[in-house]
């Protein structure tokens, strides 16, 4: 009897453990099918009852961990990832995630931990060096602050409202919001509403309750991320991949975004067609036109970009678009560039993952010269913070909207609009016959980062003007810093005669114009020239008006990412050599561009020995161009040993090793010859 018992026992216990085990394998199923399906809050159900079961799991850890970053849950995700992090023969690339998220969670000290255990581990990376720099540079971002007024606007909902544009009166936009009056769909992605195109009628500072936008036109999937002519005839949107009322999917099983551009009358769009690169096989969105109608910008993963998103540009000629350009390195990095927005000057903004800066997505500044785009400029708090900043229109020179989903919000993406506190002046010309003759000007940039004002002139000797300088925007006053010798040039442009002024000598400056004459001013560095603009004394109008637009400082003249060498050496290592292929790429497109390149050493040996390595790492630099087919003559070498340290590494102090890298490097510049 009792052996009949002990048997039934075993048996029953080895039921329960094939059960248990039959179950374990049909949930870790169930959830990676989710995974694979992009449903990740579905994924993420099933993936916490794997972890009570097993909790030392790494792939189940590591999948909670994506799931919640990708949802843009960064406080879980960091839970998961600490606990992925410690776990034995882990992935190193967890530890630039986790890094990642760190920053996203304003917890920078810990952050640059992970990235350097990621560094020591990998070796040395472009990307993560930008993320150290950007974290170890964090507080210069928030110089702004008392700059700007932002609000956070009344209709923004608890979900996700952004992607702000103007049509006439109203503010349209995106929004995820709960609308009765749809059909409920939702994204398996997160389980929330499709976005769709809202319209809210802007009465002085009020805006109206938001309607749908053309509600016959918008789908039951996303609808959103617009654009709109100059005359505001065309709009260009951008919408689910949907052939006649049904999702069309990748060979990946996903539903791509595609471009959409129509015909619209009041709320009504009609001659609706398909951008003609779509494709069923990779993302087209967030549209923006340029004010003439001829370039169409837009974000895309086609196949041979730079990253993720990368930002593409399309010519219209002969009404047709041209095959998209990618617009290069300077912009696009290995991570994702999204919502490029062209203003009405033709300055680009857009918001990176990749770049320096302050959390996941912030917003850049980048200006055009000779078909090259220049380095970006990150535009500081309080437009950027921690977190994902995003998705900015501007409205005028110093205001406009742009999106966040920072703390204090209303929901999770917020719209905000700002309005710069500064009040950029213009220049001024008033008729040199009258009492008050007097020429005065401020220069500045479109969002009043650069300002000079006051320029002194003596018209026939009658009256002098003081110049003064005032760099807003302390990203900028760096750059002129660090070069010594900014200049501003006036030029008689009849008789060719030029007198200049060093920034630091403005007060002494004193200069006559005659009336019958123009006059052309600029600023000038050893790596820059800035627009040229015309001054005319002589005007007949008595308040003729003149205005310039002072370019990105570094835009004629860009700077490549660093590279960087290991410790009393000098020769190329690999993450070098792929900093240098982008620059072989860069020149041999623009033959006109010659290559400056600048080294430095950190300070663990002598000075005179550092003053050789130095111009040995140049030298290495140079021969590698050299060998790749780039003239002798158009590579410029200069060597600086330990003078130009980039943080404090002097013997007496104790610095990790991390630190004394970020000095042993190569900086890159391209200029015209």
């Amino acid at each position: 009897m009792n052996k009949i018992k002990l048997g039934s026992i075993r048996i029953s216990v080895a039921i329960l453990i094939v059960v248990s085990i039959s179950c374990s394998k049909t949930i870790n199923n169930i959830a990676d099918n989710h995974y694979k399906n992009l449903s990740y809050v579905k994924a993420i159900q099933y993936y916490e009852m794997l972890h009570e079961k097993d909790t030392l799991n790494n792939v189940v850890i590591e999948r909670l961990a994506d799931c919640h970053e990708r949802l843009n849950d960064y406080k879980k995700a960091e839970r998961w990832y600490s606990k992925l992090v410690v776990l034995p023969n882990v992935n190193s690339d967890n530890y630039l995630k986790y890094g990642r998220i760190l920053m996203n969670n304003g917890k920078q000290q810990k952050a640059i931990q992970w990235l350097s255990n990621y560094q020591e581990t990998n070796g040395s990376d472009p990307l993560v060096q930008n993320y150290l720099t950007s974290l170890k540079n964090y507080n210069k971002f928030g110089t702004n602050e008392h700059k700007y007024n932002i609000i956070n606007l009344d209709i923004n909902s608890t979900e996700d409202d952004f992607c702000p544009n103007l049509y006439n009166d109203k503010l349209l936009f995106s929004s995820s919001r709960i609308n009765q009056e749809l059909v409920k769909y939702q994204h398996s992605w997160n389980d929330k509403a499709f976005t769709k195109i809202y319209s809210s009628s802007i009465e002085g500072e009020m805006y109206n309750e938001p309607l749908l936008f053309n509600k016959s036109h918008q789908t039951k999937y996303h609808d959103g991320a617009l654009s709109f002519s100059s005359d505001q005839s065309t709009i260009y949107f951008t919408r689910n991949n949907i052939v006649n009322g049904k999702v069309r999917k990748s060979r990946s099983n996903q539903v791509m975004l595609k471009i959409f551009e129509a015909s619209l009358t009041g709320e009504q769009w009609t001659n609706e067609v398909e951008f003609p690169f779509n494709s069923d096989e990779y993302h087209c969105t967030h549209p923006t036109l340029s004010a003439d109608g001829q370039f169409l910008y837009f974000s895309s993963d086609m196949p041979g970009g730079i990253g993720g998103m990368d930002i593409y540009y399309s010519q219209k000629i002969n009404d047709a678009w041209t095959s998209p350009k990618n617009l290069g390195p300077n912009i696009n990095t290995r991570e994702n560039e999204l919502f490029p927005h062209i203003d009405a000057s033709g300055l680009l903004y857009f918001a990176s993952e990749g770049h320096v800066g302050m959390g996941s997505l912030d917003i850049y500044l980048s200006t055009q010269t000779n078909n090259t785009w220049g380095k970006p400029i990150n535009l500081g708090s309080p437009i950027n913070s921690k977190y994902d900043d995003f998705g900015i229109f501007k409205t005028g020179t110093s205001e406009g909207y742009f999106c966040s989903n920072r703390s204090g919000g209303k929901g999770r993406d917020d719209i905000y609009y700002y309005q710069s506190k500064i009040t950029p002046q213009q220049i001024i010309a008033q008729n040199s016959i009258s009492e008050n003759t007097k020429v005065s000007a401020n220069v500045y940039d479109s969002n009043g980062n650069l300002q000079v004002s006051d320029i002194p002139v003596n018209i026939n000797g009658d009256q002098k003007i003081k110049l003064s300088v005032e760099l807003l925007n302390d990203q900028i006053k760096n750059e002129i810093n660090s070069h010594k010798g900014t200049k501003i040039v006036i030029t008689d442009i009849n008789t060719n005669e030029t007198k200049s002024v060093l920034i630091e000598d403005i007060e002494n400056f004193d200069i006559a114009l005659d009336e019958h004459s123009e006059y052309e001013y600029y600023l000038e560095t050893e790596y820059f020239v800035s627009d040229k603009k015309v001054i005319k004394p002589s005007s007949k109008n008595d308040d003729r008006t003149f205005s310039i637009n002072v370019e990105d400082l570094k835009s004629k003249c860009i700077h490549i990412d660093n590279i960087y060498y290991d410790f009393d050496k000098h020769n190329i290592r690999p993450d070098a050599e792929i900093v240098l292929k982008e620059v072989l790429k860069v020149v041999k497109a623009d033959p006109s561009l010659q290559i400056v390149l600048e080294s430095h050493t950190d300070s663990r040996q002598s000075n005179s020995y550092n003053d050789i390595l130095s111009k040995k790492r140049s030298v290495s630099a140079k021969n590698y161009l050299v060998a790749k087919g780039i003239p002798e003559n158009d590579i410029q070498i200069k060597y600086f040993g330990e003078s130009k340290l980039l943080n404090n590494t002097s013997e007496e102090n104790k610095i990790d090793e991390n630190s004394h890298q970020a000095n042993r490097r190569t900086e890159i510049f391209l200029q015209k010859k």
